[in-house]
């Protein structure tokens, strides 16, 4: 068995440095999916328009969600499975199948938006003038082309990462959204019908460009009756839970987008980049990268039955998790506004629109510390292939939300605040999965209290200083006031460099900084780990699922919040 550890090192050292070309890749994405909703804010701003845009846009982006979602949890492992088992050649002709049956699918949910666009609208945006309802169901005819075509990207994406490729499928989302920009760009942006068919273009480049990548990887399409394969009948069957905890999300941001129809114009758009913002930021960017790193891990002790390595690591990803969501939430509770004025604030979009825009985003960031301590509770039951536990997160989180939303809404006494108690509903139900999620580890493998209290004690206090201190140092350079960009973003730079400074300084004498050193150390890549101490078991299976295929690369089986799945194309 000792000879088996510097292998299960290299392994794991390959694994994460894959992992963190996969994580620059996917941070490139978010950073071109904020840059094409700046070109969309700086062309239409926000009003009935670009609230129409959203509204068409909506059962796009979450037939689009529950895609990407369905096809990370099952289809990657189920390629790896075919290839293993069945050889490659019948594999290709199963993946085949199931591309055809997107593209089938897609001419007949094509038709029936065709045919349902208008009453569609009606029930999705019951408050939207007339006008405006029937631009939203003449956009939506055109959006929902990308569903088909997000359907085979996904399967393609998912095959590539069956054959341990992973950059690319990460990139290609910045592909669409680079290619979208350009072609509003290129319009001038007088049409918000543009931006419909940009992504409808941008969904086609995507399909380009990983097409070839999968052909290098030994992929050969066919021509295949859809669904006449078994295997292809049974992949589209195994997508079904993960497909309805996806579906949630979306749910929930309907109801959402129906009460908010009725507030003034330009408020269904304001919420929409809210959400986009934050989940960029922290979501993608910042948690999803901490949870690729720890599977793996968990994934080899959880096979290897070592409890006490799964608790091991729910405290360190807890950790890790508390020292991210802990000073981000200050910072963008402080910065938010200032740094949305600065980006958002051109074009069409106003400065009163950038101002709510900024508060928006400021009040959604105090769900951040919830979103966190959820996904890394959840990674246990994801490492052991148990998908009822976070859908029964999910529903709780949602069915929350959704109970909130009429009382903290009718608490407004203005339309602005009404807006804002959309949000704040959202940040309340954020806290009831960890909740959940925490009640259920402790009925199994046990839960990291001793970490979160540490946590707290050791990034709580800096943080609350350094916000404190930004707030100061922002109402002492006034940076609320109109100003120049160059003059704001190097105010705004100052004030974000005076928070890290205090931020530092309070965390050192609290031992903050030595915990960042250890968990670094623990989490390298040549740290012990369970595979090389513990009994190994078969590849690609869990003893406790019932031998069920595991994920085949930590990208692919890092959990994703059901309940709030990224808002966008990304």
């Amino acid at each position: 068995m000792a000879e088996l550890a510097p292998l299960a090192s290299r392994e794991r050292g390959d694994l994460l440095r894959t992992s963190g070309a996969t994580g620059v890749a996917a941070a490139v994405a978010v950073v071109s999916g904020l840059a094409l909703d700046v070109v969309i804010a700086a062309a239409f701003g926000a009003g009935r328009t670009t609230d129409a845009f959203f509204v068409a846009a909506r059962l796009p982006i979450g037939a689009v969600t529950i895609l990407g979602l369905g096809a990370n949890q099952a289809l990657v492992p189920l390629f790896s499975t075919w290839v293993a088992t069945r050889g490659e050649r019948p594999a290709w002709r199963s993946v085949s199948s199931l591309v055809s049956g997107a593209v089938a699918g897609g001419v007949v949910l094509a038709g029936l938006a065709a045919l349902l666009a208008a009453p569609l609208v009606t029930l999705l945006a019951p408050g939207l003038e007339e006008g405006a309802q029937a631009l939203a169901a003449e956009l939506l005819r055109i959006l929902v082309l990308v569903v088909p075509l997000t359907a085979v990207a996904e399967i393609l994406r998912a095959l590539l990462n069956a054959r341990h490729s992973f950059v690319l499928p990460a990139l290609s989302n910045g592909i669409l959204n680079a290619v979208a920009a350009a072609v509003i760009i290129g319009s001038g942006g007088r049409d918000v019908r543009v931006v419909a068919w940009a992504y409808v273009v941008g969904s086609v480049v995507r399909i380009a460009a990983l097409l070839p990548a999968a052909y290098r990887r030994g992929f050969r399409p066919s021509l295949a009756a859809p669904f006449r394969d078994p295997d292809a009948r049974a992949a589209a069957r195994l997508c079904g839970r993960p497909m309805m905890g996806a579906g949630l999300a979306p749910a929930a941001r309907i109801v959402e987008q129906m009460l908010a129809s009725f507030l003034p114009a330009g408020s269904i758009t304001i919420l929409n980049y809210g959400y986009r913002l934050v989940w960029a930021i922290g979501g993608t960017m910042m948690f999803r990268s901490v949870v690729v790193a720890i599977v793996p891990r968990m994934s080899e002790a959880t096979a290897a039955r070592r409890d006490d390595q799964v608790r091991r690591l729910t405290a360190t990803g807890t950790r890790i998790m508390m020292a991210i969501a802990l000073p981000l939430t200050a910072f963008m509770a402080v910065l938010a506004a200032p740094a949305v004025r600065l980006v958002f604030r051109r074009g069409n979009f106003g400065t009163d629109d950038a101002a709510l825009l900024g508060v928006v985003v400021a009040l959604l960031s105090a769900c951040l510390v919830g979103e966190a301590l959820q996904r890394v509770l959840l990674t246990p039951f994801f490492a052991r292939l148990d998908v009822r536990t976070p859908l029964r997160n999910a529903v709780y989180g949602v069915g929350t939300n959704l109970l909130l939303l009429g009382p903290f809404m009718l608490l407004a006494r203005s339309a602005d605040m009404a807006l804002l108690g959309v949000a704040a509903a959202f940040v309340v139900s954020e806290y009831v999965g960890p909740v959940h999620a925490w009640r259920a580890l402790r009925a199994s493998t046990g839960t990291p209290g001793r970490a979160l209290r540490d946590s707290f004690v050791r990034f709580g206090p800096p943080s609350l200083a350094a916000g404190v201190t930004m707030a100061v140092v922002a109402a002492a350079v006034d940076l609320s006031a109109p100003q120049p960009p160059g003059q704001l973003l190097l105010r705004l730079l100052g004030v974000a460099a005076a928070g890290v400074v205090v931020l530092a300084g309070a965390a050192l004498p609290l031992g903050g900084i030595q915990t960042l050193r250890d968990l670094r150390r623990n989490l390298r890549p040549g740290a012990p780990a369970a595979a090389a101490t513990a009994p190994v078991a078969s590849p690609g299976t869990d003893p406790r699922a019932g031998g069920a295929t595991a994920p085949s690369s930590a990208a692919d089986a890092a959990p994703t919040s059901t309940l709030h799945a990224p808002e966008e194309y990304r």
